[in-house]
């Protein structure tokens, strides 16, 4: 090792120390960390910074082991919610039956193979991290205000790429390469931004154009609308650069979800048309040229002799039945394969199985497929609840949550979204604080009801916030 190497490797040691400690201070900065800092790298490759490990990883180790040595000298009473134990199966199920169906078969599996099976790990951790930690006011806006900053960071970048300035594709490229080839029959070009994939980033954008909109509906105080207003723009054209259908589909229906969940529509939802439509004008040759593709009719099967990837989505659907779907049936129906894609299916095929359904057979079988659909039905139930919240900032967490995870369950048909790294971490960060959000009417209802504004003394009065 060089000493500039020496000198990288100490300077990185000691900044880690400085979050570790920050975090263990206030936990609410390690939180801070992770909803900023993993947008902004996770498209960086394995070992680029750290070796072994993605920056994300690294992120979540520090904030994790800091949080455990905060908690280690203190009682706390644990309240556990109607999202713990969907959560707990779907993630310990997702680890535990791909490990024990490799290790029974003696299946020869690789070091990315286990990384793939250890996968679930992560989002409990996030999970457990945005339920458990409490939150301020001031700490959770933070947090969302932070969540929308990456966003505009991602959306800004992937909107250059497009405007292709120069040494601009070149420079996101090289630092964050993209997570796989795109097919040789789509030629327009797809911004990948900070993220590595362009459906992360459509599927980003979504989400964080979801969040601002439950915001601005909520009626949540101390976010400013223009801010909304931008941010929902940003992200909006953004979903539209990227010709990425699935989330170009969703997005109107997961807008509508928000605005029947908080039954409110804000002054600010008019700048996401407006930019929708500019960038429809703007991208209009290319979306409709990815249009054509995806509807063009093709033969699978000769594809795969010829090199072909998964382009149409007639293409797609073929390979689902002609390979994916029967070597499922016929090696691990009950309990999957262990992440592993047989034999049986093509091996330039065997990173294009996106359905994110057909990949949790993979993983664990039917048992799995059940175990997401249950996780995923609980989230929406968990979330409508908030509904009736009376703090606005839950309710805004609850609509952003409900109008997401029938978005995923809608776009998991044609990818596998929620195994993008900021994606994923989002989600799960969502997931988490509404988790946080129904725990504390429950833990704390005197003052839930003040902070809700409902809190009265015995005269009537309303309690001071």
């Amino acid at each position: 090792m060089t000493a500039s190497q020496l000198q990288i490797l100490a300077a990185g040691l000691l900044v880690a120390a400085v979050l570790w400690l920050l975090t263990v201070w206030r936990p609410a900065i390690g939180c801070a960390l992770l909803v900023l800092g993993i947008p902004l790298t996770g498209g960086l490759s394995r070992g680029s910074v750290v070796p072994l490990l993605r920056v994300n990883e690294v992120l979540l180790l520090i904030v994790v082991t800091a949080l455990i040595a905060r908690a280690l000298p203190r009682r706390h009473n644990v309240t556990f919610t109607g999202l713990d134990l969907p959560v707990l199966a779907f993630c310990l199920g997702g680890v535990v039956i791909p490990w024990a169906v490799i290790s029974l078969q003696h299946a020869d599996a690789s070091l990315d193979d286990w990384r793939s099976v250890l996968a679930p790990i992560q989002y409990l951790l996030v999970y457990v991290v945005f339920s458990r930690v409490r939150f301020s006011e001031r700490d959770l806006r933070l947090l969302l205000n932070l969540t929308m900053l990456a966003s505009v960071i991602v959306a800004v970048v992937a909107l250059v790429e497009v405007a292709n300035l120069p040494g601009v594709r070149r420079t996101v490229e090289t630092l964050f390469p993209p997570l796989s080839v795109e097919p040789v029959t789509d030629t327009s070009f797809r911004p990948t931004s900070l993220l590595g994939h362009f459906s992360a980033v459509g599927a980003f954008g979504v989400m964080n154009l979801t969040l601002a909109l439950a915001l601005a509906a909520g009626r949540t105080r101390d976010f400013n609308g223009i801010w909304l207003g931008i941010v929902m723009a940003l992200n909006g054209v953004t979903v539209i650069a990227t010709q990425t259908l699935a989330p170009i589909a969703v997005l109107p229906l997961a807008a509508l979800l928000v605005l029947l969940h908080l039954r409110h529509v804000p002054w600010q939802v008019g700048f996401a048309p407006v930019a929708l439509l500019a960038g429809l004008v703007a991208l209009w040759p290319s979306v409709l040229a990815r249009i054509q593709n995806q509807l063009a009719a093709g033969s699978p099967a000769p594809g795969v002799s010829q090199g072909r990837l998964p382009a149409s989505l007639q293409v797609r659907v073929g390979y689902w039945q002609d390979y994916f779907l029967p070597s499922l049936l016929n090696h691990g129906p009950w309990l999957g394969t262990g992440t592993l894609i047989p034999s049986d299916v093509p091996r330039r095929l065997i990173q294009f199985v996106d359905n994110g359904y057909l990949w949790a057979g993979f993983r664990a079988g039917l048992v799995g497929v059940l175990l997401m659909v249950v996780l995923l039905a609980t989230i929406a139930g968990v979330a409508w609840s908030l509904r009736s919240s009376g703090v606005a900032v839950h309710r805004a967490i609850g609509a952003t949550a409900f109008a997401s995870v029938i978005a995923f369950a809608l776009m998991e048909l044609t990818s596998e979204y929620l195994t993008f790294t900021s994606v994923t971490q989002e989600f799960w960060m969502l997931v988490g604080l509404a988790a946080a959000a129904t725990a504390q009417r429950r833990r704390s209802p005197i003052r839930y009801l003040v902070l809700s504004g409902r809190g009265r003394d015995l005269r009537g009065r309303r309690l001071p916030v």
